[in-house]
């Protein structure tokens, strides 16, 4: 029942506890793998080694390798520090740990914009894959139910990469706003003006910020 379905959402250790009875309730795996992914994003699957680099140390390399992006960003303003403080963090992370704004950490590439004109429902010379809001599923990125656009019309950066994460910036339907897969290797493939890209300017961070796309925390957040 719902009510049987609430009682294990939030606590891992009530589901390895109830084990048996949890495994026959519905969407007993997603349940799961929520809990699984926000323990992960939070530091909390493993114990932190006091011998690895600190979290610190990446996002000050981040930052200083990308220091002209974030210039050019403000517009030639002093750089606001991008590290923040968190009055009400809406989870503990561990000490080695700090918040950061997005930007320090991806760029955010918009897609492409296109007329009728410039696509055409069958794959055509010249012309490339385009992938839109619905082909962002939950398992990953579905090439299925494509439109082509003409090649001239996408940028360089506009192709997507791996470990790239496609995410619907807008939608007729609610459901689908927010929505977010990555991509696990280079496609050759773009992406319509309703979405955008989420692209890890550090390629080791990649596979952290796919995990954190697809927690309940982001995505009731959207």
């Amino acid at each position: 029942t719902l009510t049987e379905t609430k009682a294990y959402e939030g606590d891992i250790k009530y589901i390895v506890e109830h084990l048996e009875d949890f495994v026959r309730i519905p969407n007993a795996v997603k349940i799961l793998s929520d809990e699984v992914l926000s323990l992960a994003v939070s530091g909390k699957i493993v114990p932190q080694k006091l011998n690895e680099p600190s979290v610190k140390a990446l996002h000050e390399s981040i930052q200083f390798s990308n220091k002209n992006r974030a210039e050019k960003r403000v517009g030639g303003r002093k750089k606001e520090n991008l590290s923040i403080k968190v009055d009400s963090a809406p989870f503990e992370i561990p000490e080695s740990w700090v918040w950061v704004r997005g930007s320090v950490l991806f760029d955010v590439v918009r897609g492409v914009t296109y007329g009728k004109s410039d696509a055409d429902p069958e794959k055509q010379p010249g012309y490339i894959a385009l992938l839109r809001s619905h082909n962002i599923q939950q398992a990953g990125l579905n090439t299925e139910d494509l439109v082509y656009v003409r090649k001239e019309k996408v940028s360089d950066e506009q192709i997507i990469c791996n470990g790239d994460i496609l995410i619907a910036m807008s939608s007729g339907s609610k459901n689908l706003v927010g929505k977010a897969a990555q991509a696990k290797e280079d496609l050759n493939v773009t992406y319509g003006a309703f979405c955008a890209v989420i692209r890890a300017y550090e390629p080791s961070i990649s596979r952290y910020l796919g995990f954190f796309f697809s927690t309940p925390y982001y995505r009731e957040a959207t």
